[in-house]
């Protein structure tokens, strides 16, 4: 349900979608073959974190802009997003009011 508002969020803000994935496994394989600008994850994923999903991307794709995302109401330290190789972090909650410039192209 949440992938679906994000599309929607993410287009209406002239964003153009190229894919979704529920797993980091899928979210690897669809970097791959999509070539992705930016990447919006979810930091709890139901085969790994997004901190290390982030970290594989951005070591793969050093230019990738990947913003961390959670539902969850504490956020994750400064520390660790900045040493997955995220550009920042925002709530889920808050994505809509979000500055989404900030971190992607």
């Amino acid at each position: 349900m949440f992938r679906q508002a994000a599309r929607e969020l993410l287009e209406r803000r002239g964003y153009a979608v190229a894919g979704e994935a529920d797993s980091a496994a899928s979210a690897l394989a669809a970097a791959a073959r999509l070539a992705p600008d930016a990447v919006l994850a979810d930091i709890r994923l139901p085969d790994n974190t997004g901190f290390e999903l982030c970290a594989a991307l951005t070591r793969a794709y050093p230019q990738l802009a990947v913003l961390l995302a959670s539902a969850d109401r504490v956020p994750p330290s400064p520390a660790s997003v900045q040493a997955s190789g995220a550009r920042g972090f925002a709530f889920k909650s808050q994505l809509a009011s979000t500055d989404l410039t900030q971190f992607w192209p």
